[in-house]
């Protein structure tokens, strides 16, 4: 619940904050978000304690989605974005996973 609740309010800015920041900082952002949690967890003795990284979580796997699907769209012509966002969704949930 903790993870979907901030992964739904950061949908809501993400589109600002890329116009703010631009893609290539929000990608590192979100890499640097993601690094920092994987150490925190590989730390923890107590299984609780994952629950406020949680929250880090949900923004930063907004942020990088969001801001992927963005730059997709910024850089394929219109007639191929379907395919470049099938892509993309490969990439990610397929080899990325």
């Amino acid at each position: 619940v903790i993870n979907h609740m901030s992964e739904l309010m950061a949908y809501f800015f993400v589109h600002q904050l890329v116009i703010q920041f631009g893609h290539v900082k929000i990608f590192y952002a979100g890499l640097l978000g993601n690094a920092i949690r994987f150490v925190y967890v590989s730390l923890l003795s107590e299984p609780y304690w994952i629950l406020p990284f949680e929250f880090i979580q949900g923004i930063t796997h907004a942020l990088v989605w969001a801001t992927a699907t963005s730059y997709f769209a910024q850089s394929i012509p219109e007639e191929l974005r379907p395919a470049g966002q099938g892509i993309l969704q490969g990439i990610h949930f397929g080899l990325g996973r």
